[in-house]
């Protein structure tokens, strides 16, 4: 979305870019790409949008209000240029698998992930890397206790050299400010990435393991992948130094569909990390989609006031932000959150948009009552 403008970016099957506008449910402007769109992200408060290939290829477009077009910028950057600015060799071409604009920087500051592993932290304004990581820093400080369904005491692990090169699959801000990335792989892991250090290709660095630890769900040797991470900076007062990181992914294979809400605090950096607590949400049907909606009360909107979860064949569950993040643990487990069912199939199969007015009730009036919908509900 472009924020409070009404406007959807969508990016088709067909890698035809679409501006959609809400307001009058219509298509007002489509362009089409030359070559397979792998990544996309719109900078918060702008018209302005980085744009990732097959390639590797880093591109940025701006959308004109008053024109209604999609214009490309006189800004690009390869991988192989990226790399060379970064000290670090390339044997091939991988396509970009994530972009994320790093918080409070106006999207001058951009992190990109590449197929294989490689995460650069990228100045546009400076055209060099701030922080580098993947290729030869997977020397682990530890594994955060905890966050196996029934772990019990500290691992430290170091990855072997054949597992420097692994696939990325999702990645999302894990701090408030930028300073913490977490990345989800094919393998099933997750890692937490420190980007503040300078990379030790470019300048001294006095720890390098201190730069990442391993999040493991589960023990087995054949997990899923991680295909899906959000983060929400929790209630804590202090969210520099907590919130929750949702999963979809890195159970077990043949485990039942659940998303996975881990709560983790820090009181001095990735070393201090921990897992307080975990609560598997469990699924009514396959995984489709899942958003966190922001409490537009809180400064910076850094809190979740609400999770929507999409299953197949078309089930939306709404969960309260605050009855997640207030999960008592019971003699066995943490107790399960309930879920408040959408009274309305969600169409998955054709490909329309569909809008809906939904409206959280509360108060003494309607004590029992969570979430209601308007069933004004218009397809696009």
């Amino acid at each position: 979305f472009i924020q409070n403008q009404g406007l959807l970016i969508a990016v088709s099957n067909e890698n035809e870019i679409q501006v959609w506008n809400l307001e009058f449910r219509q298509l007002f402007h489509s362009s089409q790409w030359d070559t397979n769109i792998t990544a996309f992200s719109v900078i918060e408060g702008t018209f302005l949008m980085y744009l990732g290939d097959e390639n590797g290829l880093l591109s940025v477009l701006k959308y004109d209000l008053y024109d209604g077009k999609l214009q490309k910028m006189p800004y690009n950057v390869s991988i192989h240029s990226l790399a060379e600015a970064a000290g670090v060799p390339l044997l091939d071409t991988q396509p970009i698998v994530g972009i994320l604009p790093q918080p409070n920087t106006l999207g001058t500051r951009v992190l990109i992930a590449y197929e294989k592993g490689f995460l650069v932290l990228w100045d546009v304004s400076e055209d060099h890397a701030i922080a580098v990581r993947g290729y030869g820093d997977l020397h682990m400080k530890g594994q955060v206790t905890g966050a196996q369904t029934h772990a019990s005491e500290d691992q430290i692990d170091n990855v072997d050299e054949n597992e420097e090169e692994r696939e990325i699959c999702s990645l999302c801000w894990a701090s408030r400010g930028g300073s913490t990335v977490a990345v989800g792989y094919i393998t099933g892991d997750i890692l937490l990435w420190d980007m503040t250090a300078v990379s030790s290709r470019q300048g001294k660095q006095t720890d390098v393991s201190s730069n990442v630890v391993k999040l493991q769900l589960a023990s087995g040797s054949r997990r899923l992948p991680v295909i899906v991470l959000h983060w929400s900076a929790g209630s804590a007062k202090d969210t520099t130094k907590g919130g929750k990181l949702f999963v979809y992914g890195g159970d077990d294979m043949g485990s039942e569909e659940v998303l996975t809400v881990l709560s983790l605090e820090s009181s001095n950096g990735l070393e201090s990390v921990r897992c307080a607590s975990r609560v598997d949400l469990k699924l009514d049907g396959s995984f489709a989609d899942m958003i966190l909606i922001p409490d537009t009360g809180v400064p910076d909107k850094i809190r979740t006031s609400a999770l929507f979860i999409l299953t197949n064949p078309g089930q939306l569950n709404f969960y309260d932000g605050g009855a997640l993040f207030s999960a008592r643990k019971s003699e066995e487990e943490y107790a399960q959150p309930e879920a408040q069912k959408f009274p309305v199939v969600v169409p998955t199969i054709d490909p329309s948009i569909t809008v809906t007015d939904m409206y959280s009730l509360t108060g003494r009036e309607h004590p029992s009552i969570s979430l209601k919908a308007n069933c004004r509900t218009s397809n696009i």
